[in-house]
């Protein structure tokens, strides 16, 4: 006769306890702790950088999202800044405290592959991206700012932010 109840397991989230919520939600808490702490030791950057969305993560956000937007009204090959879209990309990831794949970078900046490994390498020559490893899996390369790249996003975008709130008034 088969048994009509189920087995309970951890990803079974209809029958999880408030006790399990608990646990989960520890161990994801760790684990972002434990992301945190290596992109700093990877990086040099305080970690209090990857610690949520700021103003000028928000203002990335409405940059990128303006320009995905001009592909609705013109041909996406008029315009080409894979830099910039690359760099945007990679402010919000880090800004927001999550790994990216290289993979993850081309799709999320709409930037062919091969055009986003040849900059990918040129950022990385010129120190502004740096590339390291997963702890967890060596064939997989992931992707954040350096410290100078990161330093110099911050700028950029702390004075297109001044620049457009001090043209209001």
């Amino acid at each position: 006769m088969k048994s009509s109840s189920r087995k309970r397991t951890l990803f079974d989230v209809t029958s999880l306890h408030s006790e399990d919520w608990e646990l989960l939600s520890a161990l994801l808490k760790r684990a972002k702790q434990k992301e945190s702490e290596e992109l700093v030791a990877i990086t040099g950057r305080d970690s209090a950088q990857y610690h949520g969305p700021s103003s000028l993560t928000k203002l990335a956000r409405q940059i990128k999202s303006s320009r995905n937007q001009r592909d609705r009204f013109f041909d996406s090959n008029l315009f080409g800044e894979p830099v910039w879209d690359i760099l945007l990309t990679l402010f919000i990831a880090d800004t927001e405290g999550y790994r990216m794949g290289v993979t993850e970078v081309t799709e999320a900046s709409n930037v062919p592959s091969t055009t986003a490994l040849r900059w990918l390498g040129r950022l990385q020559d010129v120190d502004l991206v740096l590339r390291y490893p997963s702890p967890s899996d060596k064939r997989t390369i992931y992707l954040t700012l350096s410290q100078a790249g990161f330093a110099r996003m911050e700028a950029l975008l702390k004075s297109i932010s001044d620049r457009m709130f001090s043209s209001v008034g």
